[in-house]
């Protein structure tokens, strides 16, 4: 990461960096491990952070330096935080941030990700967060109550959940006729079979009447 220090290049950070040169490289597993194997800002390298000892590279090193010892965590996380502390100075600097006010309670806002406007009800236990009560206009259909007096309504909040997925109406079902209706429906059969006898020739014997009725019945 020294050699990206000293030779930055515009719009490429130094993972981006340090990916291209290692792919392009002869060797790339080669170039991986002299990678891990350099120090970094906290003054130790990558291997020694995850295997506690440095990894056996193509450079000569000294034998103390292969030998496995660990990091102290607090001297460790303490230059961590120091250098953080320092990028966020130089990131607010540069890009001119500062801090915001503070909101007060009942102050309307606008939401940017939304594009609403809604009020401040309180602060949050997270840093800079609010709960904020946003006004919104939606149909009559895509509103469902969870209360009210009439017994088709649901009164729960499952029963609406369930509701509103199943909006699409079903189909009736067809209904089987009952006995009187089946009892009318073959009288006015039997008197349609009296006329059509009545008009047939009386030369045609009862076979023949009930071949010639036949299809009329069935339809």
């Amino acid at each position: 990461m020294g050699l990206y220090n000293r030779h930055p290049q515009p719009g490429i950070s130094p993972g981006q960096w340090a990916r291209k040169k290692i792919l392009n490289s002869l060797d790339p597993y080669l170039a991986l491990l002299a990678y891990r194997t350099t120090p970094l800002d906290l003054g130790y390298s990558s291997a020694q952070l995850l295997f506690n000892r440095q990894l056996r590279g193509i450079v000569p090193v000294t034998p103390h330096l292969s030998t496995p010892v660990t990091p102290p965590p607090r001297k460790v996380n303490a230059r961590d935080g120091y250098l953080k502390t320092k990028q966020k100075q130089y990131y607010d600097q540069v890009h001119g941030a500062r801090a915001l006010r503070p909101l007060e309670i009942g102050e309307d806002v606008h939401i940017g990700d939304r594009k609403e406007w809604g009020t401040v009800l309180e602060p949050r236990a997270e840093p800079r967060s609010y709960n904020v009560e946003v006004k919104l206009r939606r149909n009559r259909f895509s509103l469902l109550a969870p209360e009210s007096h009439h017994d088709d309504t649901p009164q729960s909040h499952q029963e609406v959940t369930s509701l509103a997925k199943n909006k699409t109406p079903q189909c009736s079902t067809r209904t089987t006729p009952t006995r009187s209706s089946s009892a009318k429906l073959f009288g006015r059969l039997h008197l349609f079979v009296n006329k059509v006898i009545e008009l047939l020739p009386s030369s045609l014997e009862e076979g023949d009447v009930m071949l010639a009725t036949m299809p009329l019945i069935i339809c």
